[in-house]
């Protein structure tokens, strides 16, 4: 039934070793989806985190573009508010230099006046210093030397306040001129001046064009990462299906992997309890086996000690046919003497045979005293479980005590024989 039960639990645990096998590889083909999964999924992240640059740069490049296009548009405005400016101080500087030319055409008119005028008050003065002459000449007619006089003074002061007017008007005149070239010398300054912010403005104008040059060239590279971003959203949105598929199909061998391992418990605890239940038989007959060994050494050593305690009653009973041989010789001895000394002679048998079974019986309690130690120092170096209630010792004892009742009946039964022979 064991040898059965063996039989049909090594069959089980075949067919569960197949199945594992089977589930073994299995894993292997799931470890290597697995593994294909995991790479998709790392090119996925490299590609998100390539992406997330692309779009951090875009996003600095968008930033560094708007500000630049403020900048420009900044520039720009800067830039028509100076021309206008500019057209302006022109507008400005025309004027001022028609205002020039017609200050100098009023200068010119103003001198040429002057110079008129100055040169009537000469005429005057020599017609007055020859009226004086005449008068100083023509003494007789004072009356009209008053009159002339008169009129004269009148004249010389009319010709006196001309004069004055026309000094009054020569030095506004000077110092509208002086005033005008000072405007003009400031005119001509913020000429210069103009003229330098414009070569600064026509140098700024250039390097702005350069900038939007290069911000131009920047939005072009801008528009390219751009289109590489698409790209790679293209590229990042079908690795995307591709990676839910392989979720999809992860999670189909997850469930599979649950069930297998759901299958592997089972199987587990199956081959669990077959293995408990082989090493419950396996120990069990390795207990029957050292059982069985134990017995075999028990019985070995009572044969031993049988074989032994047959020696002695052979050893024994070679004594005892001695002393019946001597004993015979006795009682031939004893046969032979007189009848007088038969009853002496008898006693003193007698005496000598229960003097010798008294030696016999000392000798065997010596014998059995020391089978009795040679027994208790064997049990020392047995185990505890031989020496325990209901083990081997028992048994031992139980065989011992059979092999006594037996000698204790063949004893008695050659008693019995005895007393009914000689009957």
């Amino acid at each position: 039934d064991s040898s059965q039960i063996i039989t049909s639990l090594q069959s089980k645990v075949v067919d569960q070793e197949e199945q594992i096998q089977t589930l073994v590889k299995k894993r292997r083909d799931d470890l290597e989806k697995l593994k294909e999964f995991e790479r998709t999924k790392i090119q996925l992240d490299q590609l998100q985190s390539y992406k997330r640059e692309a779009q951090e740069r875009i996003k600095e490049l968008n930033d560094k573009l708007q500000q630049q296009e403020n900048e420009c548009k900044d520039t720009r405005d800067k830039f028509a508010a100076y021309r206008d400016e500019m057209t302006d101080t022109e507008i400005r500087i025309e004027s001022l230099a028609l205002d020039l030319e017609m200050a100098e055409e009023k200068l010119e008119i103003v001198t040429s006046e002057n110079t008129t005028l100055k040169e009537k008050l000469e005429e005057v003065q020599l017609e007055l210093d020859v009226i004086k002459g005449e008068i100083q000449l023509n003494g007789n007619n004072h009356v009209a030397n008053g009159i002339q006089k008169r009129i004269d003074d009148e004249r010389t002061i009319k010709m006196e306040q001309a004069l004055i007017q026309l000094r009054d008007l020569s030095v506004s005149r000077q110092k509208d001129n002086e005033i005008l070239k000072k405007q003009c010398e400031t005119l001509e300054h913020t000429v210069k001046v103009l003229t330098k912010e414009n070569d600064n403005a026509k140098t700024d104008i250039t390097t702005m064009q350069t900038t939007i040059a290069d911000l131009k060239e920047q939005v072009d590279t801008c528009l390219g990462a751009q289109q590489m971003v698409d790209i790679l959203t293209t590229k990042n949105l079908s690795l995307e299906d591709q990676v839910r598929e392989l979720q999809e199909t992860v999670d189909n061998l997850e469930s599979l992997c649950e069930m297998d391992k759901e299958m592997e418990e089972n199987a587990k605890e199956v081959e669990h309890d077959l293995r408990e239940t082989i090493d419950l038989v396996q120990n069990q007959l390795r207990e029957k086996e050292r059982q069985i060994e134990q017995l075999h050494y028990t019985i070995g050593d009572h044969e031993r000690t049988i074989l032994k305690f047959r020696e002695t009653l052979k050893n024994m009973q070679s004594e005892k046919e001695d002393i019946k041989k001597q004993i015979e010789k006795y009682d031939a001895q004893l046969k032979l003497a007189s009848s007088a000394q038969s009853s002496d002679f008898k006693t003193k048998i007698v005496e000598i045979k229960t003097y010798g079974e008294i030696i016999e019986g000392e000798v065997k309690k010596i014998d059995v005293h020391n089978l009795s130690r040679h027994v208790q120092y064997l049990t020392l170096f047995l185990p505890e479980q031989f020496t325990r209630r209901g083990a081997d010792h028992d048994c031992v004892l139980v065989y011992l005590l059979i092999q006594r009742l037996i000698s204790k009946s063949d004893l008695l039964i050659n008693e019995i024989q005895k007393k009914n022979g000689t009957n």
